[in-house]
């Protein structure tokens, strides 16, 4: 099977599951609020092969953004009415999370980037210490996206454009 074929000899029936709203109904989910900041990452990013938009492209436009003071600014407007405000942010690539890391900190706050290159227990570490509060921002590039479990989280920012529905999908629900 190509990546362009799609997958009618394998399923005869597509089950849609329930959307945010039902499952926050149920009970399910947390009650979130979902935050529009007024700066935007270009539109016209480069995308890969698959449609995907190209991290590294995204990772200089992040860089750029971070030039101002606008993003921990708008952070705060909208965590000001919170009172636990663990965030977890979602970046393009290492480079702009170590950016935005040096801005948390020089702005007062602390922040870990727990990179795949990090050993093992120092990620453990910073998720302990984001887990019990010592550490309030965890900035993520790859290694807390799918499958990863912090109930404790009360804010997530998108700084990682993306395509993907389902990754889209993965990354609100950190907080959900």
């Amino acid at each position: 099977m190509s990546d362009h074929e799609g997958f009618e000899d394998v399923w005869d029936t597509l089950i849609c599951g329930p959307d945010y709203c039902e499952l926050r109904s149920l009970g399910y989910l947390a009650d979130f609020r979902l935050v529009e900041p007024t700066v935007r990452l270009p539109e016209n990013l480069s995308t890969g092969d698959m449609g995907e938009i190209d991290s590294r492209a995204a990772g200089a436009a992040v860089v750029e953004l971070l030039r101002t003071d606008v993003v921990v600014a708008e952070w705060r407007a909208a965590v000001e009415p919170v009172v636990d405000r663990r965030t977890i942010w979602y970046l393009p690539t290492v480079t702009a999370a170590s950016r935005l890391a040096e801005v948390l900190c020089e702005a007062g706050e602390q922040a870990a980037v727990p990179t795949a290159k990090a050993p093992r227990s120092d990620r453990r570490r910073m998720v302990e210490d984001f887990r019990h509060g010592r550490l309030m921002h965890l900035l993520n590039v790859a290694v807390a996206a799918e499958g990863f479990d912090v109930p404790d989280c009360t804010v997530v920012v998108h700084l990682r454009p993306t395509k993907s529905l389902s990754l889209h999908r993965q990354i609100n629900g950190r907080a959900l």
